[in-house]
């Protein structure tokens, strides 16, 4: 991908963490097809798409926690179908659970 396609999808995920991103939908924007992009955005970034949306929803959701929203509500607006979904996804991105984050903000 170059600068400006890596760019544009970065700043399409960042801005719609809250809802479903597929990766034929982030292939489209990209111009390019479903399998060359997950091998050209991994160059490109360095991660697979899949983990990148995933960890910046995890780091979405750490800066809502910090400011003190409901755990439950965090987790709906960064995209996780439910609050363990994103206990499961902060375990495995941090290594700390939402209420361990919590309790240290």
């Amino acid at each position: 991908l170059t600068r400006k396609q890596t760019a544009a999808v970065c700043d399409y995920i960042e801005g719609n963490l809250a809802l479903p991103l597929s990766l034929a939908a982030l292939a489209a924007m990209a111009g390019v097809s479903v399998s060359h992009f997950k091998a050209l955005f991994k160059a490109a970034v360095g991660v697979p798409a899949h983990r990148y949306v995933v960890r910046r929803r995890v780091v979405r959701a750490v800066e809502l926690i910090k400011a003190g929203e409901p755990l439950a509500q965090v987790a709906l607006a960064c995209g996780f179908a439910h609050q363990s979904h994103m206990a499961r996804a902060m375990r495995g991105v941090l290594g700390q659970t939402p209420s361990q984050i919590a309790r240290e903000a």
